[in-house]
């Protein structure tokens, strides 16, 4: 370990800016596989939300097999647009995409089946926006650059190239309690079910609220927006995102990558961006990058840094016992040597 590296558990904690920090850090032999699965966080474009090009970049550079970048499309991508997505006609009214950020998410609630937006122009529209998204931001010039795969599960599972549910079904329940849903065990691509035994990354970084690496493996159910996974009042959302880690985790080594670096969007009352009932800043981190196996022990001592209060993490804690255990001494032992890193900015 050097200098500025701690290991809790099975989590190393660590200070990294550098693409030769993140290479001398990432040094666990799960990473060195080849092919690799990475999966980032792609679920908005607003500025200090996703993993960018140059984080990319970096943990590209430390990992010495074939890249397979795995994500979902996401409406969000295309909430900054103008015009957002295709125009359509729903509850008696014309609307564009951006209602789903209001009221049409609870008409997704009710309206699961997204068979109706495959239809017409919507697919090849979000197509085009996800495409849109990689070029601006520099990501489909890096996937070339490194001969990255990028494998989009939503345009897989709409395009009837899913696994076979019963397998997947199978292989779950030899290693986990069962999935709420069987709808879960028609997730997975066919193309990444025969990478099956490989290494999935979940990458992410710090966020406005709290969401790390199993929540970051939530993306990958096909639904452009996951309402109906939320539930009323977010009342199916802890089992979905653990369900989610099980269906994942049982075919592939999970291992879970955060960082706390440039560019972060920090949610602060008297914050100069956003608005009057969401305030934040965008904040050059303190440069933090963790790993490790165990995402349950990693969240939870991420979220315990992060300062985030107890209510955000029940699925953290169902997922304790499930999906990973911890000792709880590890949050006080982190606090105590790495606490003052997280309160650096």
């Amino acid at each position: 370990m050097t200098p500025h590296a701690h290991l809790f558990g099975s989590t190393t904690i660590a200070k990294a800016k550098t693409a030769g920090d993140f290479k001398n850090i990432l040094r666990d032999p799960i990473l060195q596989v080849d092919p690799i699965i990475v999966k980032p966080n792609w679920v908005t474009d607003d500025e200090g939300t996703f993993t960018t090009a140059e984080t990319l970049r970096k943990v590209f550079e430390a990992l010495p097999g074939k890249i397979i970048i795995v994500e979902s499309y996401q409406l969000g991508r295309s909430w900054n647009q103008k015009p957002c997505g295709e125009r359509f006609r729903v509850e008696g009214g014309e609307q564009d995409w951006y209602w789903f950020r209001g009221k049409g998410w609870n008409w997704l609630l009710n309206h699961p089946d997204w068979d109706w937006f495959c239809k017409g122009s919507h697919w090849e529209r979000i197509r085009s926006e996800d495409k849109l998204f990689l070029d601006r931001h520099g990501l489909s010039d890096l996937l070339a650059e490194f001969g990255a795969e990028y494998i989009n599960v939503t345009e897989e599972i709409w395009s009837e190239r899913a696994a076979n549910p019963k397998v997947v079904r199978e292989l779950v329940e030899s290693k986990y309690p069962s999935c709420f849903t069987d709808k879960l065990h028609g997730i997975v691509p066919e193309r990444l079910m025969r990478l099956r035994g490989t290494t999935l990354v979940s990458l992410t970084r710090l966020k406005e609220y709290n969401s790390f690496t199993l929540k970051n493996l939530f993306g990958l159910i096909p639904d452009p927006i996951r309402a109906w996974w939320h539930g009323p009042k977010d009342s199916m959302l802890s089992q979905s995102i653990i369900d989610t880690a099980k269906v994942y985790g049982s075919l592939f080594n999970l291992h879970g990558i955060w960082e706390y670096g440039k560019g972060t969007r920090l949610r602060k009352p008297d914050g100069r961006l956003g608005t009057p009932g969401f305030k934040y800043d965008i904040v050059d981190g303190p440069n933090i990058l963790a790993h490790g196996g165990n995402l349950v022990e990693m969240d939870a001592l991420l979220h315990s840094l992060s300062g985030y209060d107890e209510d955000g993490a029940d699925h953290i804690k169902l997922a304790r016992g499930v999906l990973g255990k911890y000792d709880d001494g590890l949050l006080k032992d982190a606090e105590n040597i790495v606490g003052n890193w997280f309160r650096a900015v």
